[in-house]
């Protein structure tokens, strides 16, 4: 080949979109909320614990809202998802209280508040 040298980039073989990740990087893990647990806070409501897993139906894990915020801050994406449409989750602060929510985009069938509730065991 004649001229310069070109660089060339690798292909990522997924396309992450709705991020806060830098162009370029990926998250550490990424982990599909399936269920919510939700606690009344007057006139509305805060999530605090998520159930996770790849069955809709069945949670294979449970987490606390600040767990997920931490390994949100340790690099680590969480997403939901509904008719077909995948949104990310953010930390968010509501009245006081530190939550997560879902990224807008232009659909509420993938937001966390249309999840359906966990039902945990003893």
């Amino acid at each position: 080949m004649k001229g310069a040298a070109r660089s060339i980039r690798p292909r990522q073989s997924r396309r992450i979109s709705l991020t806060s990740w830098s162009e370029g990087s990926l998250p550490m893990a990424e982990t599909r909320i399936v269920c919510v647990t939700k606690t009344a806070n007057g006139d509305h409501h805060h999530i605090t614990e998520v159930g996770t897993g790849t069955d809709p139906n069945a949670a294979s894990g449970q987490m606390t809202v600040a767990s997920v915020r931490k390994a949100i801050d340790d690099g680590d994406a969480f997403y939901s998802q509904g008719g077909g449409e995948k949104a990310y989750v953010e930390k968010f602060t509501c009245c006081g209280v530190h939550t997560i929510r879902t990224k807008a985009d232009d659909t509420t069938k993938d937001n966390l508040d249309t999840k359906r509730t966990c039902n945990w065991k003893s």
